[in-house]
């Protein structure tokens, strides 16, 4: 049995360490945030916010563990926070970003196993957060999925990184219709600045 284990994340001041584990290898990344004050963050917001978040940033690190198939998925102290929102999503993400891995792979099927338990759906109310004295700077790679970011804030102040149409997994039909609208808008809040 290969069961994936969320650990606790674990805080300092400026850094996250986020651990887990698939059957009886560890892993561990820390996050580096030198001009950010946790303790500080976590007083403002509350813990339960702040748990949250911590959380999802736990899995997406996780979910490249993925890779390892696990047969079961133990959410440790997080096992309350895999509401069905968040299994779809994350689970979904899963399946297309590790496409390639499982045609590779030969597990063109292979889905992650969704921790045991009852469905959950948080009913929570979203966190304020408020502008502060630093703007908003968006990065982008070029690739379809930070291109895709644009479309999430309308202010976006910088365009950063170039951008090439292409596919790893053969030619595609329909990219270039979504992604030439991505780039056209993206030039247009560029232009707009």
């Amino acid at each position: 049995m290969r069961r994936l284990v969320l650990e606790p994340v674990v805080r300092g001041p400026h850094h996250l360490v986020l651990r887990y584990g698939v059957g009886d290898l560890r892993f561990s990344t820390t996050y580096w945030y030198d001009d950010v004050d946790l303790v500080e963050l976590e007083e403002r917001h509350g813990d339960d916010a702040i748990r949250k978040v911590y959380f999802h940033l736990l899995a997406f690190e996780v979910n490249k563990a993925g890779s390892l198939t696990p047969t079961d998925i133990d959410a440790g102290p997080y096992n309350d926070l895999v509401s069905d929102s968040f299994w779809n999503l994350w689970e979904t993400l899963f399946r297309n970003v590790w496409g390639v891995w499982r045609l590779e792979n030969d597990l063109p099927g292979y889905r992650l196993p969704r921790p045991p338990g009852p469905a959950v759906v948080d009913r929570t109310a979203l966190t304020e957060v408020t502008e502060g004295p630093t703007k908003l700077l968006m990065l982008c790679g070029g690739g379809k999925d930070s291109l895709a970011n644009f479309g999430i804030r309308a202010d976006v102040y910088r365009l950063v990184g170039g951008w090439s149409e292409h596919t790893v997994v053969g030619r595609s039909t329909t990219s270039g219709v979504g992604s030439t609208a991505l780039v056209s808008r993206c030039v247009n809040l560029r232009t707009s600045e």
